[in-house]
């Protein structure tokens, strides 16, 4: 692998907005344990975004940046994750069609960081803020230059709410057909024909789309010492 950041991910998604905003990085998508009960949406992507993370440094090994995310959709904060099926998907759609949901992306930074650049500016801070107190910033290593030996850990998730107008049976049929759904969160993907049934949304973008590009550029930039070639 000959650049220094690494996607642990194999989701499209995630390396198309990577792609755009400029960073040059290798991909990386070892399996991870998805398996984690009892654990609200926000704490779900938090933990399995350090899996991911945890999986892809095993492979890798030392001297790389690993970023790792995962995301899911709530509704009334029961979790919706990737259908099972073409059935579920609408099932799903079904349930999300004509109300408000939050989707949460947890992403994990880990890796060397360059001697006293282990730090968090004020911007990402005021990036990461949100009224819902289970949305916090986790670090996993002192704040300052790190122990000897050791490398920072940043884990945070974004939550984004999502309004749906209500969309009909023939149109959730049409979609589902498309195979499109089967493989996101929520059983649907707001950048493809499925944003026509979005109404409103409220909060980040990318995070809805599985990489919440601001305040893990800033991170990167801050902390890790990596910035995208524009």
């Amino acid at each position: 692998m000959t650049e220094k950041l690494i996607l642990a991910s194999g989701s499209p998604r995630r390396r198309e907005i990577l792609t755009m905003a400029g960073y040059r990085f290798t991909v990386l998508s070892p399996d991870a344990d998805e398996s984690a009960p009892g654990l609200s949406p926000a704490e779900l992507v938090q933990e399995l975004s350090r899996r991911k993370a945890a999986a892809a440094t095993a492979v890798a090994g030392s001297g790389y940046v690993i970023l790792a995310a995962d995301t899911v959709v709530a509704l009334d904060e029961k979790i919706l994750g990737k259908p099972k099926n073409a059935a579920h998907a609408a099932e799903m759609l079904s349930m999300l069609s004509g109300r408000t949901h939050t989707v949460y992306t947890g992403f994990t930074i880990c890796g060397e960081a360059p001697a006293g650049k282990y730090r968090m500016q004020n911007l990402l801070h005021d990036t990461l803020s949100h009224e819902d107190k289970d949305i916090t910033t986790s670090f996993e290593a002192n704040c300052g230059n790190p122990p000897a030996g050791k490398y920072p850990s940043i884990t945070h998730a974004v939550a984004a709410q999502v309004t749906m107008r209500d969309i009909t049976k023939e149109e959730i049929n049409a979609y589902v057909a498309t195979g499109s759904p089967l493989d996101k969160a929520g059983a649907y993907g707001i950048q493809e024909s499925a944003g026509m049934f979005v109404q409103s949304i409220k909060g980040d973008y990318y995070s809805i789309m599985g990489l919440p590009i601001c305040p893990i550029s800033v991170t990167l930039r801050d902390t890790f010492g990596i910035v995208p070639v524009l």
